[in-house]
């Protein structure tokens, strides 16, 4: 009985090594740069709550809601990991307030930049409602 529980344990413990394993797969650029706007797009909308429902002029405005209060470090956050370019991401519909946006699901709020410093056509966006996406989808 006790070899069967241990048999038991040990399968465990070697089910649960292979599933870390396999977890820890490296991190695409695309994905690292779909985290960084949906990090920004929920500063946005932090900003919000502290400056009466308006949008932001411009992402500098997010540093101290972002807690990086080195502004190097900060400038390094916004490089986009996918294109390189720095900044990497362009805020759209600044200084409106939130509640004149009809369709927030439809409405963009941060763009991809490429490499050229221009808002990449086919990058990922972040909307006013905080999804991420490929826009337009491939």
């Amino acid at each position: 009985m006790k070899k069967l529980l241990l048999l038991g344990l040990c399968a465990c413990f070697l089910g649960g090594l292979t599933a870390l394993a396999q977890s820890t797969r490296p991190v695409t650029p695309e994905e690292k740069s779909m985290s960084k706007l949906r990090q920004l797009a929920m500063c946005v909308h932090m900003y919000l709550n502290e400056n009466r429902g308006y949008l932001p002029t411009e992402l500098d405005q997010l540093q101290p809601i972002t807690g990086i209060t080195d502004r190097d470090k900060f400038e390094e956050f916004l490089i986009n990991p996918r294109t390189g370019a720095s900044p990497g991401y362009k805020l759209e519909l600044g200084g409106q307030k939130i509640s004149k946006i009809k369709e927030p699901a439809q409405t963009v709020m941060i763009e991809e930049l490429s490499s050229d410093g221009k808002v990449d056509q086919e990058g990922l966006k972040a909307f006013v409602d905080g999804h991420v996406e490929r826009h337009p989808a491939p």
